[in-house]
């Protein structure tokens, strides 16, 4: 009997323990995995291991979360591949190399370092660049090293937002990798930005995606959704309430033109009747003055 309740609770435990997704990460590399998966509603742990004296993390997940997680990492490039850079190039020291192989350690390095810098915009998942710097001829003519003028080409792969929408651009992207080699132009880098789909399944090749537009008595959206059809427009429940307003103000506006003219108008045929009044009014009576005749010689005045 016991053997059997040690057995169930066992079994219990394991059914909703949770198992390894991702080991030997870094903590920054775990903290964007949590994020991520936080983010979808899963529930993620991360635990630390210490090994010769490095520390290591790992991130754990539910067994029924495992294929979902899995996919999620895989659509965000996570964990991020970290380029050498100088450091990493210039960091162990052989024997003398030769210019072709310095020249090629340059590049990488180069490359490691835009690459590095650039992943740290937020919500940026992949980067990758291509340089191209052509040697110039000390002995060659200047119009000859004109024409071999270094070029660059940058792949950007970032989630869409309105924060990285607003970083990212194809003339910041020109500006900041031909500021950081010398003597490129910005007109000479190539930029690609795409933008990752969030919780759309992707198309493979082959496959044929199918748009059907619901019917109205066959739709699967809510009656707010649909909204409600006025003067021939369909309107959602926000847009309604929107255009009651505007009709409400519309109204009010009106009875106040009203009104005023109305006043107007009023006042107009009182002044009318007031000037037809004065004019109708009987002019003051008054003595009429006679010239007095003049008289001729010889007459005489009667009186």
């Amino acid at each position: 009997m016991r053997v059997l309740t040690f057995l169930c609770v066992f079994s219990c435990f394991t059914a909703c323990g949770q198992i390894s997704l991702y080991q030997d990460l870094s903590e920054e590399d775990a903290n964007e995995m949590l994020v991520l998966l936080s983010e979808h509603n899963i529930k993620a742990n991360k635990k630390k291991e210490t090994r010769q004296n490095e520390i290591f993390y790992s991130v754990e997940v539910s067994p029924n979360d495992m294929p979902r997680s899995r996919q999620l990492l895989v659509e965000h490039n996570l964990p991020r591949r970290r380029e050498l850079g100088l450091d990493g190039v210039y960091k162990e020291k052989g024997l003398i190399p030769t210019p072709d192989e310095q020249k090629a350690r340059y590049l990488l390095a180069l490359k490691g370092e835009i690459i590095n810098s650039l992943e740290r915009i937020p919500d940026v998942v992949d980067v990758d660049v291509v340089l191209n710097l052509p040697t110039q001829d000390e002995f060659a003519s200047r119009a000859a090293n004109e024409i071999k003028r270094p070029t660059a080409s940058a792949i950007i792969k970032a989630k869409p937002g309105l924060t990285v929408r607003s970083a990212i651009s194809e003339a910041k992207i020109q500006q900041f990798v031909a500021n950081a080699i010398e003597g490129l132009n910005p007109r000479d880098v190539s930029v690609i930005i795409s933008y990752i789909s969030s919780g759309t399944p992707t198309l493979q090749p082959g496959d044929v995606l199918s748009l059907t537009t619901p019917t109205r008595e066959g739709s699967s959206f809510s009656p707010e959704e649909q909204g409600q059809e006025l003067l021939g427009l369909s309107l959602n429940e926000t847009s309604k309430s929107k255009l009651k307003l505007y009709f409400l103000i519309f109204f009010l506006l009106l009875v106040l033109l009203s009104t005023a003219l109305i006043i107007v108008i009023v006042q107009g045929s009182r002044l009318r009747r007031e000037l037809s009044q004065t004019r109708d009014m009987r002019t003051i009576e008054g003595r009429v003055v006679e010239t007095p005749r003049q008289l001729q010689e010889g007459e005489e005045e009667e009186l």
